[in-house]
C-alpha cells in the first residue's frame, strides 16, 4: 500500500508540493516500526520546510554589537537606499550597545538589537521576553535616565509577552527577583517634576517617585540653547510617560522629528545621541503629540529581500535612458530597482545629452553599471571619458551645483592604458584627454563657503568658482529650509582640497538625508527633482558633514576585495615618489622570477636579505619538491619584487599563487595553513597587459587542469575538523569537502587544551569561514593569535615547535567572533622610500615597516619547522587529489558570522 504525505504549509502559507511514497506493510511485528518510520518521515519533512522558510525569510545577524544578542537570525529586510539594511542600522547600534553593555547590563544587545533587527524564527518575528527587558532597565536605569530614555524603554517593556512561546530568553539570562522589574503602566503616580506639570498640564506618570529623576543632567546645555519650544515636552514625555490605565502612550514621530530638525547641532555639541525617530515613535497624529503604541515597535518587512543571485549574474538593462550607454547588461538588481533608477535617470539625463555624447555612459554607470557574465566586478567607464564629460557639460553641472563633485568622482575611475577590458572606452574616443588637477589647491572665493563653513581650499580653479556661483538652486538656498543647505551645496560645488587625491571628500549620506528631509517639500514646490542620497554620498556622519569616498559609487550586489587601487604605475610615481631598488642577492630566491627588491633596513645589525635567505632556504627545501613556483610566492612575502619608479611591491599574479597552493596543498594542510594561503591568493591582482600590475616567472605554465578552482562565491560544508562546527558555530568554508583534513602536526598542542582560543585559531587558518557571494578574505584577528601565543607557549616549547608570531598576517583589530578581514597581500615594503642622488644607500623607513621585516623571519621558521616535520611521511603523496569548490546550502541554526 502506498501513502502520500500531504503538502506541508510553511509559516507564511506557502505550499511545499513535495510528495514522498513508501511501502507500508501491516503485518504484526512490523507495525510499530512502520508507524515510527511514518512519524520520522513527517518530522524530516517538517524540519526541511522550516529550514527552507528560514533561509527564505531570515538571514544571519552581521552587526558586530548584535552578535551576542541571544539570537543568530533576523529578517531579510529590503535594502535602504541601495545599502544593506543591517549596514544602515550598524552605525547607531555599534555606538549605543557597547556603551551600555560595558557600563551596566549584559542584555543591552538583546533589547536594543531587537528594536532594529528583531529575531527571525521560521519567518516570524520573535521579541525578547518582558523579564529580559525589565532586567535591562533595572540594571541600566541611571544610564538610561541620563539620556532621557528610562521612562520610554520602561513603557516599551510592558508591550512584551511574558514567558511562553511568543518570546525568547538569551542563554545567559538568570532568574531575577522582582526588584529589577520596572513600573507597570496600570498604576499611576503624581509627577514630582514641577516643570512638566506646569507646561504640559498632566499630573500622572507610571514612573514611581523613586524613579523620577531630574531632567537637568546631560540635557542642561541643550535646554539652555532654546533650540526648540518642543524640547521640554519631548523630554518630559520620554522620561515620565503620561499614565493612562492599560494604555501605553509615547511621543509621536512628528514631535521627535521637530527636535531632530531644530536641535541636532546642540545634541552633538553636548555629545548626546540624537533622537532616533524612525521606528520607536508611532508615525500617527495624536492628542498633544502623544500617540498610543500597542505592540513592540520593531520593524518587520512586508516583502522580504530575495537572496542575491550567483556571483557575476547579469540581466538586460530595461531603462530607456540607458539605450545609448554603450552596453546592455547590468547586474541582476531586479525589475523594481531598475524601475526606480530609471525614473531618476529620466530626470537627470535629458539636460546633459546635448553637451556630451557620453552622458548616458557616465550617469548610467553610477546606478546601473555594466556587468560581464561571471566577472566579479562592474565594468566602469575609463577616467578619460569621465573627464571629457565633466568638461563638456561643465556649465550644466555647475547650474545644479555638482560641477566640482563630478570632477572629483572621475578620479575614482580606472585610467585607460591600452589594457583590454580594463574599463569602457567608447569607439573613436581619444584617450589623451587631459585629466583634472586635484593636486593643486585654490583659495575658496565664496564667502558663504569659507566664512560660514570654515574651509578655505578647493581644487576648483578661480574662474570655475565664479561661474559656479550661478545656480538654479538659489531659491532653495533663499528658502532657508535647512540650516545646512549652504554647507551641502558648498561641498558639492567646491569640494575641499587635500593632499590625498585618491580620496574624494563629499557630503555624508546622513547630511544629504537631513537636507532631503528638511527641504523635500521645498524641492517639490519649486519643481526640482528630489535628492537621491544613495550611492553617490558615503555612508556615515561627521562633525563637518564630510565623509570620504574611495571607489566609484556604483551599486553592486556582491562584496569583492580590491587588491590594487584602479590607478596606473605612472600615476603612483607622481603621487608617492619613486622607489629605490637593489639587486635580489638572496640565494634562496634565485628562481623567484625577478632580480630586484626594495632596499630594506638591516635587522639587528645584519643585512636584510641574508637573514631571510637562510630561513627561506630551509623552508623551500620542502616546497620546491611540490611546486617550482614556491620561490615566487614565498620570496614575495619577505623580499617582494621592486621596479624603479613604482612605489609599491610588484607581487606575483594570482594564477601563480593558485598554482603553488594547488600543488603544495598537502604540506600546507598538515601545517593547518592551506586555507589561509588559498585565501591570500585572492588578494593578488590578475594578469593584464600592464607589466607593473603583477609578474609571472619566466615560462610560467599552469597545470592543464587547474589545481585550485577560482572561488565563485559559493561555499562548502565543513566536515573536518569537526570541532569547527561543533564548538565555533560556523559551518561554511570555501575549501572543498574532499580537501578538508583533521590531520595536523599541531595535534599535540590541540590535545593539551592550553588555550580556549586555539581551536578557533586552527579552524580559521585551515578551513577559513566563507560567506556566500562574498570573496573577502577572513583570518584570525591578532588578539586571538596573541592569546594563543600567551596560553600555549610552554606546549610549543615542549613539543620543539617554534612559537607562532602574531605581528605579520593577522589584522591588528578585534571582533567578537575572533575573525577579521584581511585587505591586502601581507608583503613588507619600506615606508617613505625615495630615490637618492646616487648609489643605493639605505633609506630611513617607518618603524612599522622595520618591525614587519624583522618578524617575518620568525613566522617563516615556524611554518618551516612544522612542514619539515611531516615531509618524510607525505613524500610519496605529492599528487594528492586537487580540491574543487562545492556548493553547500547553509543550515541556519549553525551560522554565526
Amino acid at each position: 500500500m502506498l501513502q502520500t504525505v500531504e503538502p506541508l504549509m510553511t509559516s507564511h502559507g506557502l505550499t511545499e508540493s513535495k510528495s514522498f511514497h513508501f511501502k507500508r506493510p501491516y503485518s504484526g511485528h512490523d507495525m510499530h516500526k512502520t508507524i515510527a518510520m511514518d512519524l520520522i518521515c513527517k518530522l524530516i519533512l517538517l524540519a526541511l520546510s522550516i529550514a527552507r522558510a528560514s533561509r527564505q525569510y531570515c538571514e544571519p545577524v552581521t552587526i558586530d554589537s548584535c552578535l551576542s544578542a541571544g539570537y543568530k537570525f533576523t529578517a531579510r529586510f529590503q535594502d535602504v537606499g541601495g545599502q544593506p539594511y543591517q549596514n544602515v542600522q550598524a552605525s547607531r547600534l555599534n555606538v549605543y550597545v557597547p556603551l551600555l553593555t560595558s557600563t551596566c547590563s549584559n542584555f543591552t544587545s538583546t533589547i536594543l538589537c531587537s528594536l532594529y533587527i528583531p529575531k527571525c524564527e521560521n519567518g516570524t518575528l520573535t521579541p525578547p521576553c518582558r523579564e529580559v527587558c525589565s532586567k535591562f532597565v533595572g540594571d541600566c536605569f541611571d544610564a538610561l535616565s541620563a539620556v532621557g530614555l528610562a521612562g520610554l524603554i520602561s513603557a516599551l517593556c510592558n508591550l512584551l509577552p511574558s514567558k511562553g512561546q511568543e518570546c525568547f530568553y538569551p542563554d545567559n539570562f538568570p532568574i531575577i527577583s522582582s526588584s529589577g522589574v520596572p513600573p507597570t503602566t496600570n498604576v499611576c503616580y503624581n509627577i514630582t517634576h514641577q516643570q512638566c506639570k506646569d507646561l504640559l498640564h498632566y499630573n500622572y506618570t507610571f514612573m514611581a517617585p523613586s524613579h523620577q529623576t531630574t531632567l537637568d543632567t546631560v540635557f542642561s546645555s541643550v535646554i539652555a540653547s532654546q533650540c526648540s519650544n518642543d524640547l521640554q515636552k519631548f523630554l518630559c514625555f520620554t522620561q515620565f510617560p503620561p499614565c493612562n490605565p492599560n494604555v501605553t502612550t509615547i511621543p509621536c514621530q512628528s514631535l521627535c522629528d521637530k527636535i531632530d530638525k531644530n536641535c541636532w547641532k546642540e545634541f552633538k555639541k553636548a555629545n548626546i545621541p540624537i533622537p532616533d525617530c524612525d521606528f520607536i515613535f508611532p508615525d500617527e497624529d495624536g492628542n498633544n503629540s502623544l500617540c498610543e503604541v500597542t505592540k513592540w515597535p520593531a520593524p518587520w518587512p512586508k516583502e522580504f529581500r530575495p537572496a542575491p543571485p550567483p556571483l557575476g549574474t547579469c540581466e538586460s538593462i530595461k531603462v530607456d535612458s540607458c539605450a545609448n550607454a554603450g552596453y546592455n547588461l547590468t547586474a541582476r538588481f531586479g525589475a523594481t530597482f531598475q524601475n526606480r533608477k530609471g525614473e531618476l535617470l529620466k530626470e537627470l539625463l535629458p539636460p546633459l545629452k546635448s553637451c556630451s555624447l557620453h552622458s548616458s555612459l557616465i550617469l548610467c554607470s553610477l546606478y546601473l553599471p555594466k556587468c560581464i557574465e561571471g566577472y566579479g566586478r562592474p565594468m566602469l567607464p575609463c577616467r578619460q571619458v569621465c573627464f571629457d564629460f565633466a568638461k563638456r557639460c561643465e556649465k550644466e553641472l555647475q547650474l545644479v551645483s555638482v560641477g566640482g563633485m563630478t570632477t572629483a568622482l572621475c578620479d575614482l575611475l580606472p585610467v585607460y592604458d591600452g589594457t583590454p577590458d580594463k574599463c569602457i572606452m567608447p569607439p573613436g574616443f581619444d584617450p589623451k584627454i587631459q585629466s583634472s588637477q586635484r593636486n593643486v589647491c585654490y583659495k575658496v572665493t565664496s564667502s558663504k563657503c569659507s566664512a560660514d563653513i570654515h574651509y578655505d581650499k578647493t581644487f576648483v580653479p578661480l574662474e570655475d568658482q565664479r561661474t559656479s556661483e550661478f545656480t538654479i538652486l538659489q531659491p532653495i538656498i533663499d528658502s532657508k529650509c535647512s540650516p545646512d543647505i549652504e554647507r551641502y551645496l558648498c561641498f558639492t560645488r567646491l569640494p575641499p582640497c587635500t593632499a590625498d587625491t585618491s580620496v574624494v571628500h563629499l557630503p555624508c549620506q546622513e547630511l544629504c538625508e537631513r537636507i532631503d528631509r528638511d527641504c523635500g517639500s521645498t524641492f517639490k514646490k519649486k519643481r526640482f527633482p528630489p535628492l537621491h542620497c544613495d550611492y553617490l554620498f558615503p555612508q556615515g556622519d561627521s562633525a563637518s558633514g564630510l565623509c570620504n569616498l574611495t571607489q566609484w559609487p556604483a551599486p553592486w550586489p556582491w562584496k569583492i576585495p580590491e587588491p590594487l587601487p584602479p590607478t596606473s604605475g605612472k600615476e603612483r610615481v607622481k603621487r608617492a615618489g619613486p622607489a629605490q631598488c637593489v639587486p635580489l642577492t638572496a640565494k634562496a630566491c634565485k628562481q623567484a622570477g625577478y632580480n630586484m627588491t626594495a632596499n630594506f633596513p638591516e635587522i639587528h645589525g645584519k643585512s636584510y636579505q641574508p637573514v631571510h635567505s637562510a630561513s627561506l632556504e630551509n623552508f623551500l627545501v620542502l616546497l620546491r619538491s611540490c611546486s617550482k613556483y614556491s620561490e615566487a610566492v614565498l620570496c614575495s612575502l619577505t623580499m617582494p619584487k621592486c621596479v624603479e619608479g613604482v612605489n609599491r611591491p610588484i607581487l606575483p599574479c594570482r594564477s601563480v599563487c593558485l598554482e603553488f597552493v594547488g600543488k603544495c596543498q598537502t604540506f600546507l594542510s598538515l601545517a593547518s595553513h592551506a586555507g589561509l594561503f588559498r585565501a591570500m591568493c585572492d588578494l593578488l591582482p590578475e594578469q593584464d597587459s600592464n607589466p607593473t600590475t603583477c609578474f609571472m616567472p619566466k615560462d610560467f605554465k599552469p597545470s592543464s587542469v587547474p589545481s585550485v578552482a577560482k572561488r565563485s562565491g559559493s561555499c562548502s560544508k565543513i566536515v573536518r575538523p569537526k570541532f569547527c562546527t561543533a564548538d565555533l558555530h560556523y559551518n561554511q568554508t570555501f575549501i572543498g569537502e574532499d580537501e578538508q583534513t583533521s590531520r595536523t602536526v599541531l595535534q599535540k598542542i590541540l590535545d593539551s587544551k592550553c588555550s580556549p582560543e586555539f581551536e578557533k585559531y586552527l579552524c580559521y587558518t585551515s578551513v577559513p569561514p566563507c560567506k556566500t557571494n562574498d570573496l573577502s578574505v577572513y583570518v584570525p584577528c591578532r588578539d586571538i593569535c596573541e592569546q594563543v601565543k600567551r596560553d600555549c607557549a610552554e606546549e610549543f616549547k615542549s613539543n620543539n615547535l617554534p612559537l607562532i608570531d602574531c605581528s605579520w598576517i593577522y589584522p591588528d583589530e578585534s571582533h567578537p567572533s575572533g575573525m577579521c578581514k584581511l585587505s591586502k597581500f601581507p608583503a613588507p615594503w619600506p615606508a617613505n622610500q625615495l630615490a637618492s642622488g646616487g648609489g643605493t644607500k639605505p633609506v630611513r623607513v617607518g618603524s612599522r615597516a622595520g618591525t614587519i621585516a624583522a618578524i617575518v623571519v620568525v613566522v617563516i621558521l615556524a611554518i618551516a619547522a612544522v612542514l619539515v616535520a611531516v615531509f618524510l611521511y607525505f613524500r610519496r603523496r605529492r599528487n594528492a587529489k586537487q580540491f574543487a569548490a562545492a556548493r553547500f546550502e547553509n543550515e541556519p541554526r549553525d551560522i554565526q558570522m
